[in-house]
């Protein structure tokens, strides 16, 4: 999901004092490590993906942000 629209979502959601805290690029030997990045999916980007941009498929976001309760 692209950060603006996750952001987007919490904002709607009720969070308050988002912050963006931690950025992390990781390429497709780093993308194995994941769930969300399947043995056929990661197939796909090793197939599509130059080689040479192969070091950079994906971004993590640490987001910090506070929800009112009560």
């Amino acid at each position: 999901m692209a950060e603006r629209a996750f952001v987007e979502k919490m904002k709607r959601a009720g969070f308050t004092g988002i912050e963006i805290v931690q950025r992390d690029a990781f390429g497709v030997d780093d993308a194995r490590l994941h769930p969300l990045f399947t043995a056929d999916l990661i197939e796909v980007i090793r197939k599509t993906v130059p080689t040479d941009k192969q070091h950079q498929v994906a971004t993590s976001v640490v987001i910090k942000a506070h929800l009112a309760t009560g």
